[in-house]
């Protein structure tokens, strides 16, 4: 078992929200994830309680998963939520969790609330996560809040990789660059920031694998999805998709 320091929110979490604990952090997710490996299942359970609290603090980390700004999502994490900046999906053709994620959509870019919306996401996704959770980072030139350098070394982002019971082995990144093609320079400058931004944050993900998917048209880039496995249906028009952000 793990050690009392590390369950010691679990545990408090099961005598004052059993109820949370069973439908919100299902037991059999985390043995299923760790591949029924009874210790490695038990510590990413109590990382996530740990976690829990860690990202919603002491006032919200026992409040139920909503979206009513009552429970453990803030009026400000709901906002965000709603802005369509961050977009779950299942992809059809593999049946893995993929997360849209378009910064100009967000009224604010903070890796706090990335991090609360994934425990939300994760508890929409109890299934489907356990396939496998890919990512598409859109760029485009529309405007977007400053980047959020500040928590990027922070425990934020690694709760995400070690207490939620999200599958990331052979996990792929693609950096969606937008076609416009009157911004080509601003656009390749802002690639190569998220493209590095990107590397930075998978360092310590070897299984995961970043690719750019730049198309020279809409036609162009519906072969670029094709060959990746990407469905066009989870994807917003300016990288060759049909999917509305809004």
């Amino acid at each position: 078992m793990p050690d009392v320091t590390l369950r010691r929110e679990y545990e408090q979490a099961l005598r004052t929200v059993p109820h949370l604990v069973r439908y919100e952090s299902r037991a059999l997710d985390f043995l299923v994830l760790e591949q029924y490996n009874i210790i490695k299942a038990a510590t990413r359970l109590c990382r996530y309680w740990k976690g829990r609290k860690q990202v919603f603090g002491n006032d919200r980390w026992l409040l139920p998963l909503t979206q009513t700004g009552h429970g453990a999502l803030s009026p400000q994490d709901v906002q965000a939520l709603r802005s369509g900046y961050i977009v779950s999906l299942v992809n059809p053709t593999n049946q893995r969790n993929l997360l849209i994620i378009d910064d100009s959509r967000a009224p604010v870019i903070s890796n706090v609330i990335t991090c609360r919306l994934a425990y939300y996401i994760a508890y929409l996704r109890q299934a489907t996560a356990l396939h496998g959770v890919d990512c598409v980072r859109i760029v485009s030139s529309r405007p977007r809040p400053p980047l959020d350098m500040d928590h990027v070394q922070g425990k934020d982002l690694d709760i995400t990789q070690k207490a939620l019971p999200f599958n990331i082995c052979n996990q792929r990144v693609y950096v969606a660059r937008a076609y416009e093609p009157h911004k080509a320079d601003l656009l390749d400058y802002l690639t190569f920031e998220r493209m590095r931004v990107s590397q930075f944050r998978q360092r310590e993900n070897p299984q995961a694998t970043i690719q750019l998917l730049a198309g020279t048209s809409v036609a162009h880039f519906r072969q670029l999805l094709q060959q990746h496995g990407l469905d066009p249906t989870c994807l917003p028009p300016c990288v060759g998709g049909t999917y509305d952000m809004n």
